[in-house]
């Protein structure tokens, strides 16, 4: 699979990778101090590692390890350099090929059952707009559905449809849709932890399908998969 590393980080900068990683960071002047995500490097202070906005880069003047955001992805999290650009290909929302993007993105579209099963709307939306035309006639108003304000103008009112809205993000943010679904799975499994410690009945079933979801939608590049991995 191809990835275009320039056009990741044209995307995502190597403070966004902090964020998606957990690392914490506090300003320091134009820069940000960070702890060492050296794992070797076990004086995590802020005073000791820092990034670099203007250059993309981050380097710990106390262990010397430094890098680019891949770099940063590496070290933290223990990735190779191939898993490390996976990794950040996924949390920027670029950098394959436009055809395996298509590919990646469109294969999988949760099906009504699942949409149940998170509490997800999976429908269009359907409103009332009321436009007002005082030439309308009262038979014209009844055609219309309509009916007559105080001042004695008339309305007429229309049903509008909205696309369905999980749909239009499906393919507008597939980011954003992915993030939606673990979100709902993670609440899902809270959800049912609580049944099963309360009413003392089997819910490893449900546990294992909000599982399956959560890590089917990007888990594995989430910092909560943790809670989720042990009820597949």
């Amino acid at each position: 699979m191809y990835y275009d590393i320039t056009a990741i980080k044209d995307r995502m900068s190597i403070c966004d990778a902090c964020d998606s990683l957990g690392i914490t960071r506090k300003r320091s002047g134009s820069n940000f101090s960070i702890p060492c995500p050296n794992p070797a490097h076990y004086e995590h202070k802020h005073d000791n590692c820092f990034v670099f906005p203007s250059s993309g880069r981050f380097h710990c003047f106390s262990c010397g390890v430094s890098g680019d955001l891949i770099g940063l992805i590496m070290t933290y999290r223990g990735y190779s350099f191939a898993d490390a650009v996976e990794y950040a290909a996924e949390m920027s929302g670029c950098g394959v090929t436009i055809t395996e993007r298509k590919k990646k993105d469109i294969l999988r579209f949760i099906t009504s059952e699942e949409c149940e099963f998170l509490g997800i709307r999976n429908e269009p939306v359907y409103s009332i707009s009321a436009i007002a035309d005082c030439h309308l006639s009262d038979a014209e108003i009844g055609n219309k559905n309509g009916n007559w304000d105080t001042d004695g103008s008339s309305f007429a009112f229309l049903e509008c449809v909205i696309p369905n809205p999980l749909r239009l993000l499906w393919e507008k943010d597939p980011k954003s849709y992915k993030e939606l679904i673990r979100n709902k799975a993670y609440e899902r499994i809270g959800v049912y932890k609580q049944i099963g410690k309360g009413l003392k009945v089997d819910v490893s079933e449900h546990l294992k399908k909000a599982a399956d979801l959560f890590m089917g939608f990007g888990g594995m590049y989430d910092s909560r998969k943790e809670e989720c991995i042990e009820y597949l």
